[in-house]
């Protein structure tokens, strides 16, 4: 599969896979400020996952992956208006998935599943120390996902700090 990158974004796009009938939709929900300096312009980057939403194929469902939450149900205020986009598509999401949170962290809303995996921070978001043990393989955080979409099941394999997690959706 190819990755489609809209409005000039690299890190707004998406990959239909037809083996699974599914849409992965990258969106980077926040704007911010790389080493350059530069920033994306967040109406473009909402007019790019409203075309991407849209654009699902028939009989396909997506996963939309997003560096920071685009939930308020994981801690973070959704003052960008992201759930507008999202909550009509319902029916048509299997779920949505972010990092940056130093916490794993799941919720429903509106009938979407929203998952946080952990950063590798080895703190809290109050600066407790936590699960990482600097030195050792628990030291950073990987999870690979498994969507079974005969049981509508979601399984995230850890590699490192934290535990395995099984999602319904």
């Amino acid at each position: 599969p190819q990755f489609i990158s809209l409005n000039n974004e690299s890190c707004n796009g998406y990959i239909d896979d037809k083996t699974v009938n599914i849409r992965f939709i990258f969106c980077d929900a926040e704007p911010h400020g790389g080493s350059s300096g530069s920033y994306y312009n967040l109406n473009d980057a909402k007019a790019a996952l409203q075309t991407m939403l849209e654009g699902i194929p028939q009989g396909y469902k997506a996963v939309i992956f997003s560096h920071k939450p685009i939930h308020n149900g994981l801690g973070w205020k959704d003052g960008l208006g992201w759930q507008s986009l999202i909550s009509p598509m319902a029916g048509r999401i299997i779920c949505c998935i972010n990092g940056h949170g130093h916490v794993d962290a799941d919720s429903v809303a509106d009938g979407i599943l929203y998952i946080q995996t952990r950063s590798a921070s080895p703190t809290d978001y109050n600066g407790n120390a936590d699960l990482s043990a600097v030195g050792t393989a628990d030291e950073t955080v990987f999870d690979v996902f498994v969507i079974d979409q005969d049981t509508n099941t979601i399984y995230a394999i850890r590699y490192g700090a934290g535990e395995n997690r099984e999602f319904a959706y």
